[in-house]
């Protein structure tokens, strides 16, 4: 469990610091395309269930027992039973298949809850996807798992290819060797392939051959709690939860995800980077004066900061949502600036103006932004404000538009506070709005 816990706490690390350089910049280009089938077609009447099965707490109290057939409605069951009995930690699965789509639901929630999947004596078909989606994937040294081609029981809307193209690419993120899942998947579904444990540990199917009264007895590390601890110690998350839970649920299901599946901070914070968009063009039209200009000044310190090592890269951190490029940067940047950024967006998060300020518009803002812009003129000259000013052009001096976004900051910093904060909510917020589209 210090193992599980030590790499957990790594990758979240480096997932929310990469994070935190995501959720500052001008504008968001982290655009995020799932490859996901849909299931709306499916035509139940045409495949009736063939089989019954058995779910109960096993007489350790720590785990489930389940054998049968993988029917629809199960994954409800063993939700209700996870729900009713806090102390499970695993479930034993005895099963020669079942359907597809139901196999996958089911390895969805014991992913998400950070299960433990055991199989005693047998395990085929249907029933290895939810073995896949255990925490830890334990197989007794008399278990024997089954793999073959999905069978096509699935309405005309989903072909046979499209089923078995996909659960082949889920082994595989899984961490399971791609020679494995094309072994897997290439098995004609009249036969069936049973490895050996051999080729099920050198391919990272399982990750422990053991009598399962060792494994029942040992329970499986609680994910879900050390991720909920490591988050409480990082203000920005700590804010989430806070102020907006449904959110933190989706953000901790990925992150336990993840430190399953051995992702990397990069695909974690990919995944989780649409959501803190989301929060940000939430939460900054209504953030108090003060945090909206700490969260500017972070972004000042980070562009100066990237400007130092790559003009080139301060350029695409500053305007990469209209490029579609997106340097990394986090190399570049200070644990102390990071840990500001966190600090920076939990305070817009968190505060919240009562009643909430008007919206400004471009009238608004523009006697401030003239000022600026006046000052910027008279300390750099006009032919360095063009540069500025198209900074979105085919061919911009990417150098210079760096040192005048950050030149634009630091003018922008001498105005009276509500004038700063009404300017930078303003231009943040549309930056976000600009990135969505």
């Amino acid at each position: 469990m210090a193992t599980t816990r030590a790499n957990g706490g790594r990758l979240l690390w480096r997932a929310v610091a990469r994070l935190s350089v995501v959720s500052a910049g001008l504008a968001f280009a982290f655009p995020v395309t799932l490859p996901t089938k849909s299931f709306a077609a499916l035509d139940l009447s045409r495949n009736p269930g063939p089989g019954t099965h058995s779910l109960r707490v096993a007489e350790d109290g720590r785990s489930l027992a389940f054998s049968g057939w993988i029917g629809f409605g199960l994954t409800k069951e063993v939700r209700a039973a996870l729900d009713q009995n806090a102390a499970i930690r695993a479930i034993r699965l005895t099963s020669k298949g079942g359907r597809v789509q139901e196999a996958r639901l089911l390895a969805d929630l014991i992913r998400l809850r950070g299960i433990t999947t055991i199989v005693p004596t047998e395990c085929q078909s249907a029933c290895t996807i939810v073995f896949m989606g255990g925490a830890q994937r334990i197989v007794a040294p008399e278990g024997k798992l089954g793999f073959h081609r999905d069978r096509d029981v699935y309405s005309s809307a989903i072909t046979i290819e499209d089923t078995n193209d996909t659960d082949r690419a889920n082994l595989i993120g899984h961490g399971v060797a791609p020679w494995f899942a094309d072994h897997a998947y290439s098995t004609p579904s009249e036969t069936m392939w049973i490895p050996s444990l051999d080729d099920l540990s050198r391919a990272h199917v399982v990750t422990e051959v053991t009598d399962i009264t060792v494994a029942a007895a040992s329970p499986a590390p609680d994910i879900g709690a050390e991720v909920d601890s490591d988050f409480q110690k990082m203000p920005v998350f700590a804010a989430i939860h806070k102020v907006a839970p449904d959110t933190y649920a989706t953000i901790r299901g990925m992150t336990i995800d993840a430190i399953q599946h051995r992702k990397s901070a990069a695909e974690l914070s990919a995944t989780i980077a649409p959501y803190m968009q989301s929060l940000a063009r939430t939460y900054l039209p209504t953030a108090s004066d003060a945090a909206v200009i700490e969260f500017a000044k972070v972004i000042a310190l980070e562009l100066n900061e990237i400007a130092t090592r790559s003009p080139e890269d301060c350029y695409g951190f500053a305007y990469h949502a209209r490029d579609g490029k997106a340097p990394n940067v986090l190399p570049y940047l200070s644990t102390e600036i990071l840990l500001r950024e966190q600090t920076a967006l939990a305070g817009v998060i968190e505060s919240k103006m009562e009643p909430a300020p008007k919206p400004a518009t471009d009238k608004d803002i523009t006697p401030a932004r003239n000022y600026v812009t006046e000052r910027l003129i008279d300390k750099f000259g006009g032919a360095d404000v063009e540069a500025y000013v198209d900074a979105m052009s085919p061919n911009p001096d990417r150098a210079k538009v760096c040192r005048m976004t950050i030149a634009f900051y630091t003018e922008a910093f001498s105005l009276p506070p509500d004038e700063q904060a009404q300017l930078f909510r303003f231009l943040l917020t549309r930056s976000y709005d600009a990135a969505r589209h």
